[in-house]
């Protein structure tokens, strides 16, 4: 039963990836298939050497149902195949949490930002004194940097996109300097 749980997780990425199919297509449709097809690709992957690139073996994956998402080469690719295999076989918390922090499903991220709304009165959505913003955009350049590792490991073409929310109460007017346009702070209805 949790099997079948497990495959519809990783069919689940199909929809959380900006509909680019990964990991499984449809001619695999239950666990005993599943199981079948990750031998076939173990024993091919035991074949070729560790280094070759995903793409040199991609259309042979397709035919058997696997898809992007596995691996940017036959090294990775086996680890991933071999992971799904003893969590098949014979599951386990860690190795069940090695094989979800592998596989890609994270792709867009919202990060809702308090700055400037605690400890503070009167000043929230006006130009920041401490060093939050730039604080916040250096935790979203390194968090985009790991996300763009983490989804080239896996042997995917798939740009993150990352929207960043500040959290604004009383909304006004402001002039902004470095374009010379209005940006509405909130949305009081002045301009």
């Amino acid at each position: 039963m949790w099997q079948q749980y497990l495959c519809a997780l990783i069919l689940l990425t199909d929809f959380l990836c900006c509909m680019q199919t990964l990991m499984l297509n449809d001619r695999i449709q239950n666990p005993d298939a599943l199981q079948h097809v990750l031998r076939k690709a173990e024993e091919y992957l035991g074949t070729v050497p560790p280094e070759t690139p995903y793409s040199e073996f991609e259309h042979k994956f397709q035919e058997i149902g696997l898809e992007r998402g596995w691996g940017d080469n036959a090294e990775r690719v086996l680890e991933s195949i071999q992971l799904l295999l003893d969590l098949l076989e014979a599951p386990d918390p860690c190795t069940l949490e090695t094989f979800l922090g592998r596989i890609p499903m994270v792709f867009n991220v919202v990060i809702l930002s308090p700055h400037g709304y605690f400890a503070q009165d009167n000043v929230l959505g006006y130009p920041d004194t401490g060093g939050q913003v730039v604080y916040i955009l250096d935790q979203v350049r390194a968090l985009e940097n790991e996300m763009l590792h983490r989804i080239k490991q896996q042997g995917l073409d798939i740009v993150p996109r990352i929207l960043i929310v500040r959290l604004i109460s009383k909304l006004s007017c402001v002039w902004c300097v470095a374009c010379g346009c209005v940006v509405l702070i909130g949305g009081c209805g002045c301009c």
